[in-house]
Formats: C-alpha cells, sequence, structure tokens
C-alpha cells in the first residue's frame, strides 16, 4: 500500500506541540501583576494630579547663564566640573555618566551617526596607530 500524500501546502507551517510547564504559567501571572500594580500607581498619580496635589512642571525661574551671559527663563543647571550656571541651550549630558555639563567642560564627538559630548573625564580612546603631535 503506497503512503498517503502530504495534504497540506509546502508554505504551511509545521505545527508542533507545546508544552507549557508551571514556572512558564507563573511568569505569565506574575507579570499581570505587575501590570496591574503600575496601571494602579498611574491612576493613583493622576488623581492626586487632578485634586492639585502635585504641580505642573511648569518653571517660571530666571537664570543668569555664565556661558553665554544670558538671563533666560527656566531651570539653570550648575555644571558638574566647573559650577557654574548653564541655561538649557549652554549645557549637554555627557554620554558616558550622563551627568550635566556646560559647553566648555565638554568635548564633541563625531565619531558615530549623531554627535555625542563626553566630559573632561570621560574622553573615548583614540586609534593606537594615530600619534598626535
Amino acid at each position: 500500500m503506497p503512503k498517503r500524500e502530504f495534504p497540506f501546502d509546502q508554505s504551511c507551517p509545521m505545527q508542533l506541540k507545546t508544552h507549557v510547564n508551571t514556572t512558564e504559567f507563573e511568569k505569565s501571572n506574575n507579570m499581570k501583576n505587575v501590570y496591574a500594580k503600575t496601571l494602579e500607581a498611574l491612576r493613583e498619580g493622576m488623581e492626586r494630579y487632578e485634586n492639585g496635589e502635585i504641580e505642573e512642571g511648569i518653571c517660571n525661574e530666571t537664570v543668569n547663564c555664565d556661558r553665554c551671559r544670558q538671563t533666560k527663563t527656566g531651570r539653570g543647571v550648575k555644571c558638574t566640573f566647573c559650577e557654574r550656571n548653564a541655561c538649557d541651550d549652554c549645557r549637554r549630558e555627557c554620554a558616558h555618566c550622563d551627568k550635566m555639563f556646560c559647553l566648555l567642560c565638554l568635548v564633541a564627538n563625531y565619531d558615530e551617526r549623531y554627535e555625542r559630548y563626553f566630559c573632561l573625564g570621560n574622553l573615548p580612546q583614540r586609534d593606537a596607530g594615530i600619534h598626535h603631535i
């Protein structure tokens, strides 16, 4: 007696039995609990905001920037290295340590697609074959 022909199309994926053990089932239940707690925290925060317990992040401070010598509205941040005031336009975040620095205490790096800024303590290493005089 000859074998039966394959009744499915060649593009049909193989259907395999999937065994779900108890640890995978418990992980999925745990993720449901995490989702429920996160959703509850978001709702609680929104209720607190609507009740006026949390203020909106609008800033009306004036900043005397030591870099551009202008007085601007916004939040001023002191440079981590030189501790001078820097406005939003005159400060950047170090790509290595994620701290805020003024533009005088940073070095711009154009090795990748987007420009990155590094503080003076975290300069990227140059190629060993290049010698600078």
